[in-house]
């Protein structure tokens, strides 16, 4: 029999403020509600990503980006508080080849042009 040293995970349950986020484990980032409105996340967001920077936007939905497949992704209601939303930015975050489980934790976000800019404490340059 072998024994493994189990850490707790401490997490700041402070509620989050607006222009923060919180990435979990699994690759869902949550924003407050008021920060999605004012971004025009209400069901779908699309996800943008630049490698050169190692960053992720995010912005609603815009005309150019309807068409015969659905490019957005889900804003779901959070699941701790009504004034939270998520959305799973997984598939961005492998794109850029960061590991959500690594990197999870409560960071802020830039804002430009109508996108919500992520780093997750990476590049800041550009």
């Amino acid at each position: 029999m072998s024994f493994v040293v189990v850490q707790p995970v401490i997490t700041n349950n402070r509620a989050l403020k607006a222009g923060e986020v919180t990435l979990t484990k699994r690759g869902d980032v949550s924003l407050t509600v008021n920060d999605c409105r004012r971004h025009g996340l209400t069901k779908t967001a699309v996800l943008l990503v630049c490698k050169q920077t190692n960053r992720i936007a995010i912005r609603a939905p815009r005309e150019v980006d309807r068409g015969p497949v659905e490019i957005g992704m889900q804003v779901r209601p959070g699941h701790k508080s009504p004034n939270l939303r998520q959305i799973n930015i997984g598939y961005a975050l492998r794109e850029l080849g960061i590991d959500a489980e690594k990197k999870a934790g409560r960071y802020t976000f830039g804002e430009k042009d109508g996108l919500i800019i992520l780093s997750f404490g990476l590049d800041e340059t550009a």
